[in-house]
């Protein structure tokens, strides 16, 4: 279920939350992978964690 709710994120937070939670990458190498400024991830990742919190709470 988790990964359909992630399967279903927008790509740029799809691809944070993968490589951070599923690959247990680190910011420096998301950042890296990505190309994306390593202080971008923080956000993308919060970002994405809110989506899924806000779709986990509409599906309750």
């Amino acid at each position: 279920e988790l990964r359909k709710a992630v399967n279903g994120l927008e790509m740029k937070y799809r691809e944070v939350i993968w490589l951070y939670y599923f690959e247990e990458k680190n910011y420096d190498e998301i950042s890296d992978i990505l190309r994306i400024p390593t202080s971008n991830v923080g956000v993308l990742l919060f970002r994405a964690k809110e989506k899924l919190k806000n779709r986990y709470e509409k599906n309750k």
